[in-house]
C-alpha cells in the first residue's frame, strides 16, 4: 500500500482497493461500460449498462442497454435531500458522470447496504483529454462535497481518503467553503451548567421542603 502522500499531492491510482468488475471491456459476460441516468443525492446513482456486439453482414456495432439500478457510492457520506448543500453535490456527481463512460466496482465483502443497493466505487475519465481513470468517490471527498464514512463498513481504502478530505478542509472547497459541516463532522453535544446539552435538556427537579412534625 502506498505511503499516505501530504495533503496537497494527488496521485489518481492511490488508495484505490480493486472491487469487483461490473463491466469490462472486450469481455462477453459483462457490459462494455455504464452510464447515468438519474441521480438522487449525492451518494445514490442510476446506471445503466451499456453493451456493444458486432451483428450482420457486413459486422455492425449494435447496441443493447440495460434497464437503471440504483447504487450507492460506498465509503461517503453527503448531505441528504432537503439538507444544506445536498443540491451542491448532486451538481457535482453530474458534471463529473453525465455523458461519461464510467466503470463499476462491486465492494466484494459488503455488496449491498441496509436498503439493499449496490455498494460501489465508480471511476470516471478525467484529467488532461481525459486520459486519466478518476476514482468519482474518492474526487467526491477531494472536492469538498463528500466526507469519508467512518461508520459504514467497506473494503474500499477510505483511511487514505481521509488525507483528501483534510486537503479539502484545509483549502476551503466545496461545501467547507460554503460553510456547511455534514452530519458526521458536527461536533458532538456540549454540555452546559443548567444540565442542558445541545440536543437534550434534562429537567432538575426540586423537591419541596418537607413539613416539620411535632411531637405532643
Amino acid at each position: 500500500m502506498p505511503q499516505p502522500p501530504k495533503p496537497g499531492v494527488f496521485v489518481p491510482t492511490d488508495f484505490n482497493i480493486k472491487g469487483i468488475d461490473l463491466n469490462k471491456a472486450g469481455d462477453p459476460a459483462l457490459p462494455e461500460y455504464f452510464e447515468v441516468t438519474r441521480i438522487d443525492s449525492g451518494e445514490l446513482l442510476w446506471p445503466r449498462s451499456v453493451d456493444i456486439n458486432k451483428v450482420g453482414t457486413p459486422p455492425k456495432d449494435q447496441t443493447t442497454y440495460g434497464a437503471p439500478d440504483v447504487v450507492r457510492l460506498a465509503g461517503i457520506a453527503v448531505p441528504q435531500p432537503g439538507q444544506p448543500g445536498a443540491q451542491e453535490s448532486i451538481n457535482t456527481l453530474r458534471r463529473w458522470t453525465f455523458g461519461r463512460k464510467l466503470s463499476i466496482e462491486q465492494d466484494g465483502k459488503y455488496p449491498i447496504d441496509l436498503q439493499n443497493r449496490r455498494r460501489v466505487q465508480i471511476f470516471f475519465p478525467g484529467g488532461k483529454g481525459g486520459a486519466e481513470s478518476l476514482n468519482l468517490n474518492r474526487m467526491m471527498v477531494r472536492s469538498g462535497f463528500a466526507v469519508v464514512d467512518v461508520f459504514a463498513p467497506t473494503i474500499f481504502d477510505t483511511k487514505g481518503w481521509l488525507n483528501d478530505e483534510e486537503y479539502a478542509r484545509t483549502n476551503r472547497l466545496g461545501l467547507w467553503k460554503l460553510g456547511i459541516v455534514i452530519n458526521q463532522r458536527q461536533p458532538p453535544p456540549v454540555k452546559t451548567t443548567t444540565n442542558t446539552t445541545v440536543t437534550t435538556t434534562t429537567k432538575v427537579v426540586t423537591p419541596a421542603p418537607s413539613t416539620p412534625v411535632t411531637t405532643p
